[in-house]
């Protein structure tokens, strides 16, 4: 990058392939200007460790004049995330992807599932916001889980599932002016829709008291 920077003492610089030799601790950004000063290729074969934000090392993995990424051990700077850019990342190395330095993370229950369930991505305890409006209990109850964070439901409005499923959600929801880091936020107004054919009437009750949303009961038969 000196060199391409040295426009008054070295010319024709532009559309070289280029080798680099860096193994370790190798910033993206750089690279990604490597990238920029020439139309030929850049080979990163050699780098087993890069930092940088999520964005730029997307960037990177999906230039096409990078070559040679694919294996490397990720460190993330961000604070803040999509799962969906931090899952494309994911499938871009077989390394591991560090996120420490993420504290808050956003997207659908089933995307935010792979992340916290894939063995390529460590360190991830963090708040976590869901953007989706409907549920099925499993899946949320699968990412309370998963995750050691505070999950923020707002957007949620209905949810489906059966009465022990909800149940489970509702004794992890938090209180407003909790100070709990683990537990479900927001929760208390949302529709629910059973699938149970025969539900305990102390369960139906107890869901009823949780949430101010209506509860749907169509395929029920029997309340023991």
């Amino acid at each position: 990058n000196i060199a391409y920077a040295n426009t008054s003492g070295i010319t024709g610089l532009g559309n070289e392939a280029v080798t680099i030799s860096d193994t370790t601790s190798v910033a993206i950004a750089s690279l990604n200007t490597l990238d920029d000063n020439t139309t030929g290729t850049v080979d990163a074969g050699t780098v087993s460790t890069a930092s940088g934000t999520l964005a730029v090392l997307l960037t990177a993995y999906g230039s096409n004049g990078i070559t040679g990424l694919d294996n490397e051990s990720i460190v993330l700077v961000d604070t803040s995330v999509s799962v969906t850019d931090l899952n494309t990342l994911d499938g871009y190395t077989s390394g591991t992807i560090d996120a420490t330095s993420v504290t808050d993370i956003s997207g659908p229950i089933s995307l935010l599932n792979t992340a916290y369930s894939s063995q390529g991505i460590v360190n991830l305890g963090t708040n976590i916001t869901v953007t989706d409006t409907t549920s099925s209990t499993s899946d949320i109850n699968l990412l309370d889980n998963l995750s050691s964070g505070v999950i923020n439901t707002a957007t949620i409005t209905t949810l489906t599932g059966n009465s022990a499923s909800a149940n489970t959600i509702y004794e992890s929801a938090l209180p407003a002016d909790s100070t709990e880091t683990d537990g479900f936020s927001n929760l208390g107004n949302e529709k629910i829709i059973l699938s149970d054919a025969k539900i305990d009437a102390t369960n139906l009750l107890s869901i009823a008291t949780a949430s101010s949303g209506d509860i749907h009961v169509s395929d029920l038969v029997e309340i023991q």
